[in-house]
């Protein structure tokens, strides 16, 4: 752990006061110390479950699309817990009781130019989507095959693992954000 912020940052954690640990590309994982001391047991088995996720997987390094760096993470981190997707994913959550849900996994652009916790929460509930229209077994397999290739090589292996593209799942993940935060279509 770094004694203090300005250490964390040193050693490649995050400047973002919200991050509280980053894996390090040598796997060495680095927790910010005011977020450390200040999070509850079940969030710091959280954290860690995240970062291990990440030295497991090498996907610290990896150069595939950002939310297959980040999404299995954290659902790794968040599938054992006993919080509610709504409760885990506030943000997403809002945006589809507004209206806007989601068509597929957060962009990369997503994770540099919009709230990091927001990009966080969407790469989890598209992999969230991912294992219940599957099975763990089949997004476990995929997000090995994946993270250790090129962002580009991305959809050829979504592809040979899901059957189908991402876009083509579109409208079955919309649904599946409506009935998981409560948001119930009029019938036409």
């Amino acid at each position: 752990m770094s004694a203090t912020h300005d250490q964390f940052v040193a050693l490649g954690g995050g400047s973002a006061q919200a991050v509280a640990a980053t894996t390090r590309a040598d796997g060495t994982i680095v927790l910010a110390p005011d977020l450390w001391t200040g999070t509850t047991r079940e969030g710091r088995i959280v954290v860690i479950a995240h970062e291990l996720t990440h030295v497991v997987l090498h996907s610290q390094t990896s150069a595939s699309a950002r939310w297959l760096v980040e999404g299995p993470p954290e659902w790794t981190a968040y599938h054992d817990t006993s919080l509610s997707l709504p409760v885990i994913a506030p943000q997403p959550a809002e945006a589809v009781r507004a209206g806007h849900p989601a068509s597929g996994p957060p962009a990369d652009a997503a994770f540099t130019d919009g709230p990091l916790q927001a990009a966080y929460q969407s790469a989890f509930v598209w992999c969230t989507f991912l294992v219940q229209h599957s099975t763990a077994a089949r997004f476990t397999a995929f997000v090995i095959d994946a993270t250790s290739q090129s962002a580009a090589q991305l959809a050829t292996i979504f592809e040979a693992h899901y059957g189908s593209s991402i876009a083509a799942l579109s409208d079955a993940y919309q649904q599946f954000q409506r009935t998981t935060f409560g948001v119930v279509r009029p019938s036409a």
